[in-house]
C-alpha cells in the first residue's frame, strides 16, 4: 500500500504524501504492539536458576596464625649533612 502511494506521491499527486504517512504510522503502530507482545512473551517464560559454586575448601593448617617475627632494633649512625642555605628565585628583569 505505501508503494502504491510513493508511486503516485513521486507522479505528482501532492494528496497521496499524506495518506503514505498515514499508512506508515499504522505500520509503526502494528510494530510497535508486536514489540510488546514479544516483550510479554520473553517476560513470561521462567529463568533457570543457577547452581551455586560451592565455597573453596580451605585446609585447618592454612587458617592457623602464625607467631608474629620477633622485631629488633638496630642503632643507627649518624651523618652530620652540612646544611643548606636556602636560594631564592631569582626574577628576570624585563
Amino acid at each position: 500500500m505505501v508503494k502504491a502511494e510513493l508511486g503516485d506521491l513521486d507522479n505528482g499527486k501532492k494528496s497521496a504524501g499524506p495518506r503514505a504517512r498515514k499508512s506508515l504510522q499504522s505500520v509503526k503502530a502494528v510494530s510497535q504492539k508486536l514489540r510488546g507482545d514479544i516483550i510479554q512473551k520473553q517476560k513470561s517464560i521462567p529463568t533457570k536458576t543457577r547452581v551455586r559454586k560451592a565455597p573453596p575448601v580451605v585446609d585447618i593448617e592454612d587458617m592457623l596464625v602464625e607467631e608474629p617475627p620477633v622485631l629488633e632494633r638496630q642503632e643507627t649512625v649518624s651523618v652530620e649533612e652540612p646544611v643548606k642555605k636556602p636560594t631564592r628565585k631569582r626574577v628576570a628583569k624585563k
